[in-house]
């Protein structure tokens, strides 16, 4: 089982579909190697949801890493500042 806390950093992967994704087996391998407080999870996302569920993950508090969403080096605060969510 992978522990996860309220101070691991989340590497979210959305895909429609998302089940051929091999990105978190491979990483969350790399993070319990290296005790790296970090999480890969898969999210399968509908195209008609992709807006919304990015917003919803912005909400939260826990650190997100966006490189995973297509944009790299944004933050996930700079990220809720964007106009067209």
């Amino acid at each position: 089982m992978i522990d996860i806390s309220g101070t691991t950093r989340i590497f979210p992967v959305i895909g429609w579909p998302v089940e051929q994704v091999k990105a978190p087996a491979l990483f969350n391998a790399y993070f319990t190697r290296h005790n790296i407080d970090a999480r890969v999870i898969p999210l399968k996302i509908a195209p008609d949801a992709y807006i919304a569920a990015v917003c919803m993950l912005m909400s939260v508090e826990t650190p997100l890493n966006l490189e995973l969403f297509g944009w790299p080096g944004v933050s996930s605060e700079a990220f809720r500042e964007l106009e067209f969510l």
